[in-house]
């Protein structure tokens, strides 16, 4: 039996929140030294437990040579499991042999913590009516016996009718009109000329400043190979690839090493100046994305749907392009961006980024 991938995550042990619930994010490469069609599956140790995990996306996928494709698997545990630990494992076999061709992913411990009280259970109010009566009864009594007897004799005590104080008029300062102070009409920001990156320079892998002198670094974050890389890659060597651009338009991609155009990792765009507009043509998965964030702040998220475009001769379902834009405003402008595809899963490229300046 051949192992025909290789299967990593970033952390073993999953620690769900209260609400038990969380997930695991797997990244699967195809090291069989051919193109072929993987499909993921969850292997839970105790078959008891397999109706808590839950895979994100297509489980089957098209896997060029090295391509790289991300699973996220989700964890929901029923309310009346008790605390502990229990285990998983995502495992990968080929489509063509999936007898033959199996690998098996490492195992991810998950820790259930002491469920919360049930949702929807009322809260006891009762509790509290009893004890605000009690409280209410002793001060009563106390009251009665500390102040409604007079000495031993048991004499009941009058209340004093209280000797009223003539009241006094208070004289009235007169009233001051407060100054206005001129209202100051604030100066609006100054916006720079759009900036168009058609990525139309040499193939190959590009380095992080490479658009630094246009206001931009493109990078893709880390995950756990260390060799992830970010360049520019043709139309028709990406499995990306859609059939309304020439197969030698250039697109820029990530990949893994010296090959660009065939890894699903997210592409980051850090500006300096900030932006206030940010739009791309995004190719390859139906489904595309882009995190918007102001320094740390994550401002917000802009998902848009692109059109059937072909599959170019690779294997799979239709690729997709369509375009995705957003804006900001200059109280708090965009400082970076991240694309990517929600599954994790699917390669995607994009093209003709443009993006509009504050004046520095």
């Amino acid at each position: 039996m051949s192992s025909p991938f290789a299967i990593t995550t970033v952390s073993t042990t999953l620690q769900l929140s209260t609400t038990r619930q969380g997930e695991s994010v797997f990244t699967v490469s195809n090291t069989s030294g051919r193109q072929l069609t993987g499909r993921a599956r969850v292997t839970p140790t105790d078959p008891a437990t397999a109706g808590w995990f839950t895979l994100s996306g297509e489980s089957e996928r098209d896997f060029r040579l090295n391509e790289t494709h991300q699973y996220n698997v989700r964890v929901a545990i029923p309310s009346h499991v008790q605390p502990g630990n229990y285990t998983f494992h995502l495992d990968m076999v080929g489509v063509e042999n999936p007898d033959e061709q199996y690998t098996r992913g490492p195992t991810v411990q998950v820790e259930v913590p002491a469920n919360p009280l049930p949702p929807g259970t009322p809260f006891p109010w009762w509790i509290v009516a009893v004890i605000v009566g009690v409280l209410l009864l002793g001060g009563g009594l106390a009251a009665y016996l500390i102040w409604g007897r007079d000495g031993d004799n048991g004499a009941i005590t009058n209340t004093p009718t209280p000797t009223l104080e003539p009241s006094v008029t208070p004289t009235l300062e007169p009233s001051v009109t407060p100054t206005l102070e001129p209202s100051v009409t604030p100066t609006p920001f100054a916006l720079a000329d759009p900036v168009l990156l058609s990525f139309d320079e040499a193939l190959g892998v590009l380095s992080e400043d490479f658009y630094a002198s246009l206001g931009v670094s493109l990078t893709t974050p880390a995950s756990n190979f260390g060799d992830e890389v970010i360049g520019i890659v043709a139309n028709g060597n990406t499995s990306a690839c859609v059939e309304s651009k020439s197969p030698e338009d250039r697109v820029l991609a990530t990949g893994r090493g010296s090959s660009v155009g065939v890894s699903a990792f997210p592409i980051r765009a850090t500006f300096d100046p900030p932006v206030v507009a940010v739009s791309v043509e995004f190719q390859g998965p139906a489904n595309f994305r882009m995190r918007l964030f102001s320094g740390t702040e994550e401002l917000e998220t802009v998902s848009a749907v692109g059109s059937a475009a072909g599959t170019c001769g690779f294997p799979g379902s239709p690729r997709s392009n369509g375009t995705i834009e957003a804006t900001a405003s200059p109280n708090k402008p965009i400082t970076a961006v991240i694309f990517d595809e929600p599954s994790g899963g699917r390669v995607f490229a994009i093209d003709n980024l443009m993006f509009t300046p504050l004046n520095p």
